[in-house]
C-alpha cells in the first residue's frame, strides 16, 4: 500500500492511498507497446480526500 499526504505548510489538506498494480495484471493486457522495465505501474486508488477551503467572508 502507498500513502500520499498533501500539505499546505504544516497543515494536512488532503491524502490518497492505493495499491501498485503488478506488471502481469489484466489492466495492462491491451497496451499495444512494450513498456520499459523501469516504468512505474499504475496504482489502484480506492480513497482520496481533500479538505474543503474555508468559507470567505465578504464585507
Amino acid at each position: 500500500m502507498r500513502l500520499v499526504i498533501a500539505r499546505d505548510g504544516q497543515q494536512v489538506i488532503g491524502f490518497s492511498y492505493g495499491y501498485l498494480l503488478p506488471a502481469d495484471t489484466g489492466w495492462w493486457a491491451n497496451v499495444d507497446q512494450e513498456l520499459p522495465a523501469d516504468f512505474v505501474r499504475t496504482a489502484s486508488v480506492p480513497k482520496s480526500t481533500v479538505r474543503a477551503a474555508p468559507a470567505r467572508r465578504t464585507s
